[in-house]
């Protein structure tokens, strides 16, 4: 019997004003899938691993009770159906690396929204995020830190309004990157505030899909990103970030400004890290990564996150050491062809 037609639970199922936590008249409890459930959970060691599927849609708050039929709520299907933008057109991260005019490498982020974060931070760390050590220090300075990277990244994801059929974007220019959502702040917070960072909000927007997100470890405590933003950027001797929006706040940008020590390169250099010769060791490592990070992906979805723009000769011989390692497997082991094939880290048991 499918949960649509029990009818039974009308009081436990209450209803949420919250976008996120809101059901989804539109969509079925079975446009959730049970494997994502079930990899999120296996993934943040939670002891609802391995529940049936009805416990966990339930026990997860992931499903609300409309006119006595069991919907699934919007945070469900942007974390753990297939294609979220199915249902919210626009729930998808694109990222453009720009080397001159008319001429980038873009790349779409897409599927759950757990999945293509952890994707789209794989390539920042990946591709765009490199480093030097000075010659008369023992550290490091990076074009830009990836920590302000990422906190600007997550936090566009959760606080964009997935009702906006616009996606994030990430342009990488050479003196910035600039990260873009819809909307922009609260019309209440001063102007000085959004463009100086000190901006603080007493809710969250999304507050179902960050915690999902922080029980990921890719979003952490409120009104902490801001903060962390700027600190990173001045501990990497880089220029102070800013954030602008319009008089409406229909859409905020964050501007990250490259560290001067590399802007004497040209945009070019951003984009070759995928043209320089690799070693295997250094293919690998960024498999192990991307995977941690990111979860099962496709073949195509993982070599995007490790830098490569298509399947390479490298890439496939890197992948077979691994699944020989033992390190690696497919979701699908006996059927390789499975067109839902997909790429996984191999789980392993903990020593007694």
């Amino acid at each position: 019997m499918h949960m649509d037609d029990k009818t039974e639970f009308n009081e436990e199922w209450p209803e949420y004003d919250r976008f996120d936590d809101s059901a989804n008249d539109e969509a079925s409890i079975d446009d959730i899938r049970w494997d994502l459930i079930n990899d999120h959970l296996a993934r943040t060691g939670s002891p609802l691993k391995g529940g049936d599927k009805d416990t966990l849609v339930r026990t997860m708050g992931l499903a609300r009770c409309i006119s006595g039929k069991i919907r699934p709520v919007n945070a469900g299907l942007l974390m753990f159906s297939d294609d979220p933008e199915k249902y919210f057109e626009g729930a998808r991260i694109e990222m453009s690396v720009v080397s001159g005019p008319g001429c980038s490498i873009d790349n779409v982020f897409e599927g759950p929204l757990g999945f293509q974060l952890g994707c789209a931070l794989g390539f920042v760390k990946n591709v765009v995020v490199r480093g030097k050590t000075q010659e008369d220090r023992n550290d490091r300075t990076y074009n830009w830190p990836y920590e302000s990277v990422k906190e600007a990244l997550v936090n566009a994801v959760c606080h964009k309004d997935y009702r906006i059929s616009e996606p994030i974007t990430v342009k990488v220019f050479p003196d910035r990157i600039e990260v873009m959502s819809f909307p922009g702040p609260d019309p209440r917070i001063p102007e000085e505030r959004v463009r100086d960072m000190t901006m603080r909000s007493s809710s969250l927007r999304n507050e179902r899909i960050t915690g999902f997100l922080r029980e990921m470890g890719l979003a952490e405590g409120r009104n902490t990103g801001m903060r962390k933003i700027t600190s990173a950027m001045e501990d990497n001797g880089s220029g102070r970030p800013f954030c602008e929006t319009d008089t409406g706040r229909t859409y905020l940008r964050t501007v990250l400004p490259v560290n001067e020590r590399f802007l004497d390169e040209t945009s070019e250099t951003l984009i070759p890290r995928k043209n320089r010769r690799n070693t295997s060791d250094d293919v690998k490592t960024r498999i192990m990564e991307a995977l941690g990070k990111g979860g099962c992906m496709t073949s195509k979805e993982l070599c995007v996150a490790v830098g490569y723009s298509n399947v390479n000769n490298l890439f496939r011989r890197c992948l077979a050491e691994l699944m020989e390692e033992r390190e690696i497997s497919f979701l699908y082991p006996l059927n390789p062809r499975d067109p839902r094939q997909k790429v996984c880290l191999v789980k392993r048991r903990p020593l007694a």
